[in-house]
């Protein structure tokens, strides 16, 4: 799964509306909408918000597992 779905998924199982979101973290509809729809990925400090908001990891939201033991 890669960012844009998984931030889609986040916003249906917490019943926030694209509106809401990109309200709370102060970013336009337009940029949250081509994140669900993967033409754009945010910035690190906005990922950092992101994961803040629906408290998960950064790791979470980039589908990133390690490897190493």
């Amino acid at each position: 799964m890669n960012f844009g779905h998984i931030l889609q998924l986040l916003m249906d199982e917490n019943e926030i509306t694209p509106r809401q979101l990109a309200k709370a973290l102060r970013i336009s509809l337009v940029m949250l909408n081509n994140f669900t729809r993967c033409i754009d990925e945010p910035d690190f400090g906005l990922l950092k918000r992101i994961a803040a908001y629906f408290h998960v990891s950064t790791d979470y939201l980039l589908s990133y597992q390690s490897t190493s033991k």
